[in-house]
């Protein structure tokens, strides 16, 4: 290979070792109980007790729920360094945990890590169900067969919400409530836009709400009986006939009657919350109930407030009703003083969402450099008190921006306990925040003049708001709606001066008006009648407490090797021949095993790879093929480093028999920006690319842009391709694009496309099986210029986005092109 390509290979290699940083850096383990393989990093040994005590409970409480158990051993993966709250489960019986807490404005907030395990495990039982003719198939062709996944979002989300209650660990409660009554209020509540593709002011929210509520009303007016049977009959192939079918045979109905039915129960259910109008006047006008309002302070006689544009993905800060700053980043937190706004951002960085600090100050930007920053509260310009998640135990302290010092406040004995809600007082005398603990909720005060901390416990869910002087606002939910209060840390006690209909965060005082965050049809900024007290409420204090520790002796633990924990995924097609996949616990490393019929069983062809990414310090993929007639081998070692969350590199090396060998470095940069009231999006990839052959090398130089502009109802964009030869053969790097093929040295590639987006439907092919969404027309024109030739082609096209089911959607283009090649059908289906 050409001395250049090496050296260049070799200075990129030891660029992206001395700034690249990765998760797959974390030493992970594997330990086994009775119902559970638990696969977590060393960081997170601290809980795997308590989760494996909670998951084992679940599990035997799940069984009598559902009536059947898990083919397999559950695979539990335990993970605490994400800065974000969730957790996910396969059809193939496995599923995943953050262990880090979140209050979420919509959801149950108790017990984090237990809603979350029985949710998930409740999932894992759920999809894991199929019919007794299935059975075999699933256990001994592939764990992807799950008949029970072929169902609406809202239903799956619905039945893991009940196994979760069903388990003592949810309920439909106060948070949910404001949902349900701005659908009860409208002529058609709960369309399929609403509860299968997320279009409406909560997002996907409504899909977990609706299921829930729904599925309760099934079990509660009909029996969890019929539900079960209707859950087995939907364990085999009968589901693709669709839900209807399904609903006809157990309930006589079909799944618009009852959801009627369900819509006539709750309007009388809430008949007297309904009959009360929704009379608070908002205090920002935004006109569009897809953008919210998360968050609103008031210091030093400012008034700042955080908006969250759903539709179009910008997150602003505004001072007095002035925009003053606009991200495409999802800003978390925020806080301001005197013109100087400090706020968290949740960023995709490699494998891992890392929340981060910024600082805004006379209209420039600066990140902060420092990461895992759920909550910022400023005390001065010089002094903050910043939140941190360090895997999962979080610390509350002080940071310097004169010298970036930071003094430790408080730290979370473990990972049961959750903070959120930072806010202090003018002069910075006392710190409040949000605590909950294993389900109780308390308000922390931490004293900085006595360095002195002191928890309230709190009898029901509460949210913080801005102070008054010595004194802050407090939100305290009940089932009838908000008490708003003022809280004196001074002697515990709680004057409550206003009620609220709804649940609500963020109360604060804006001169002589008292103001909330609450969801009316969007998640809005109301005024709020402040009246004399009405009650006092005492809260009762109580010292912090100290880490519990639980025995997890009598798990059997040891380090995790991908090639030492794997089981069998599937069959596959391959060739003319099958194939098998086998996957790790992790699903970080792959087999496979095939054998090619192409050429006859006299000369059959026998396949083995091996696959490992995001687990070892570096990527490999190897392949072997083995017939009579040949023998090919390939092998690849790679590795993509994340500098910035926009930003990465990367370098592949191939080698292969007959022989080859290739080495490719790229840098990758990707970013997005508000721009004339819509949102401009760039990505852009250059890579280096040298091969060597027996008789031929070359060395590629190449530049893929991508560019993009949304408003409204309108999308441009732009794919271009730029590629250059230095030396060499350039057959070997032949240029594919779209429908276009180049093997000229110099080739210039692009498209320029239309998007008009002509409706959203709300409509469904019997049986819900298919469900429109958006739809529009589209127009595409594209071009390939080398040194031999120009083509060009020009689609007209309308497109289609259907939900097959799943809160996924797929986008089917279909029209016609003409160009270059002639007249040709046009047709395109992609997942969105």
């Amino acid at each position: 290979m050409n001395k250049a390509t090496i050296l260049l290979a070799f200075f990129v290699l030891a660029f992206s070792i001395v700034f690249g940083y990765s998760s797959r850096d974390l030493d992970w383990m594997v330990a086994e109980s009775e119902h559970f393989i638990y696969v977590y990093h060393a960081e997170a040994s601290e809980l795997l007790a308590i989760v494996s005590r909670i998951a084992e409970e679940t599990y035997v409480e799940l069984q009598t729920l559902f009536g059947n158990i898990p083919h397999d051993k559950v695979i539990f993966i335990l993970t605490t360094y994400e800065d974000f709250s969730n957790g996910y489960a396969e059809s193939t019986g496995r599923m995943r945990v953050i262990s880090l807490g979140n209050n979420y404005y919509m959801r149950f907030d108790e017990y984090w890590l237990r809603t979350v395990i029985t949710h998930e495990l409740s999932h894992v039982f759920h999809l894991s169900r199929v019919s007794n003719v299935l059975k075999p198939i699933k256990i001994a062709l592939s764990r992807f067969v799950s008949p029970q996944a072929l169902s609406p979002a809202w239903l799956i989300e619905g039945i893991a919400q009940l196994g979760s209650e069903y388990c003592g660990a949810d309920t439909y409660d106060h948070r949910r409530l404001s949902f349900m009554l701005d659908q009860l209020e409208l002529p058609n509540p709960f369309e399929n836009e609403t509860i299968i593709s997320g279009y409406n002011p909560v997002g996907g929210e409504a899909y977990y709400n609706f299921g829930y509520a729904f599925v309760s009303y099934l079990v509660e007016h009909y029996g969890m009986q019929k539900f079960r049977d209707f859950l087995r009959l939907r364990d085999g192939i009968e589901v693709l006939l669709g839900i209807d079918y399904a609903f006809k045979k157990v309930y006589n109905k079909t799944f618009e009657q009852l959801k009627t039915e369900f819509v006539e129960a709750e309007r009388e259910k809430y008949k007297e919350k309904l009959k009360t109008d929704f009379s608070y006047v908002e205090y920002i006008t935004t006109k569009d109930n897809f953008v919210s309002v998360e968050k609103a302070i008031f210091k030093k006689e400012n008034f700042y407030y955080l908006i969250y544009d759903r539709r179009m993905r910008i997150s602003r800060i505004f001072k007095d009703d002035v925009n003053i700053f606009s991200t495409t980043k999802r800003i978390t937190d925020f806080s301001a003083l005197n013109g100087f706004i400090a706020f968290t951002t949740l960023e995709r960085v490699g494998d891992t969402l890392e929340s981060r600090l910024y600082f805004l100050e006379n209209g420039k930007l600066n990140f902060s450099g420092i990461s895992h920053v759920l909550a910022v509260e400023i005390l001065s310009k010089d002094l903050l008190v910043i939140l941190k998640n360090d895997f999962g135990k979080l610390t509350l302290s002080t940071l310097s921006l004169k010298n970036k010092r930071e003094l430790k406040i408080y730290s979370a004995p473990d990972e049961l306990v959750y903070i959120s809600q930072l806010t202090a007082n003018d002069g910075a005398r006392f710190l409040a925040f949000r605590m909950n603990d294993s389900g109780k909720h308390y308000v922390g005060i931490y004293n900085f003049l006595q360095k002195k901390l002191e928890l309230y416990e709190v009898n029901t869910d509460v949210a913080l708001g801005s102070w008054n002087n010595d004194t802050f606002l407090v939100a305290l939910s009940d089932k009838t709606g908000t008490k708003i209060g003022e809280f004196d840390p001074e002697n515990g006690k709680c004057f409550v001066v206003a009620r609220f209909p709804r649940y609500c965060e963020y109360p604060l005082k804006n001169r002589n008006e008292l103001l909330v965050v609450s969801q009316n049809n969007g998640r809005k900024l109301f005024k709020v009648e402040k009246t004399n007290v009405i009650e006092t409420i005492e809260f009762i204090s109580k010292k912090p407490r100290e880490q519990v520790k639980y025995d997890s002796r009598f798990l059997i633990t040891k380090k995790y090797s991908p090639l030492n924990n794997m089981r069998f995924l599937t069959l596959v097609p391959y060739g003319k021949g099958i194939g098998g996949i086998f996957e790790d616990y992790l699903s970080t490393s792959q087999v496979f095993m095939g054998l090619d019929l192409e050429d006859g069983i006299k000369d059959p062809a026998f396949t083995v790879g091996l696959s490992s990414r995001d687990y070892s310090k570096l990527d490999l993929q190897t392949d072997l093929t083995v017939s009579a007639s040949e023998l090919r081998l390939s092998f690849s070692i790679s590795r993509d480093y994340a500098i910035f969350s926009n930003f990465s590199v990367g370098w592949v090396l191939r080698y292969g028999i007959p022989f080859y060998m290739v080495f490719n470095t790229n840098a990758t940069f990707a970013d997005s920006i508000e721009l004339f009231g819509g949102v401009s999006a760039l990505s852009s990839v250059i890579s280096f690319s040298g091969k060597q052959t027996d008789d031929t090398n070359a060395l590629e130089l190449s530049l893929a842009l991508s560019l993009s502009y949304r408003r409204k109802n309108w999308l441009i964009s732009s794919q271009n391709l730029s590629r250059l030869v230095l030396f060499g053969d350039a057959a070997i790097f032949p240029v594919k694009f779209g429908s276009f093929y180049s093997e000229s040295p110099l080739v210039f590639a692009g498209d320029l496309e239309f998007q008009y987006l002509n409706s959203r439907r709300n409509l469904s092919l019997p049986g819900n099986i298919l469900v429109f969404s958006r739809e529009g027309y589209g127009f595409m024109t594209s071009t390939m210029i080398d040194s031999e030739d120009f083509q060009w082609q020009v689609s007209l096209y309308k497109f289609e986005t259907l939900y097959p089911y799943l809160a996924f959607s797929l986008e089917i283009r279909f029209g016609f092109s003409f160009g270059s090649t002639g007249i040709l059908p046009y047709f395109s289906c992609e997942v969105k």
